[in-house]
């Protein structure tokens, strides 16, 4: 498993892709370091936010895989469990 940086996280956010594979990948790679939780939720956000209106999403996200589904844009906040 390869290091923990901002740097590493904010390349695998944007080489994320909409396929299962890619998502999970990602996902056992944050869990492996969830001690970094709150500077993965400071830097996710950021690049979120430099995505704004990129791909044309209604709420601003710039990344289809990333972007919250239909059912869900009544504004819910889910708490981040890590």
């Amino acid at each position: 498993m390869s290091a923990f940086s901002e740097s590493a996280l904010e390349r695998k956010l944007s080489e994320l892709s909409n396929s299962q594979q890619s998502v999970q990948t990602l996902s056992l790679w944050l869990i492996h370091h969830r001690k970094h939780s709150t500077l993965i939720v400071t830097v996710w956000e950021r690049e979120l936010r430099k995505g704004e209106g990129r791909m044309g999403d209604p709420r601003g996200v710039g990344h289809p895989s990333l972007a919250c589904p239909p059912s869900l844009r009544g504004g819910l906040v889910f708490p981040l469990r890590i």
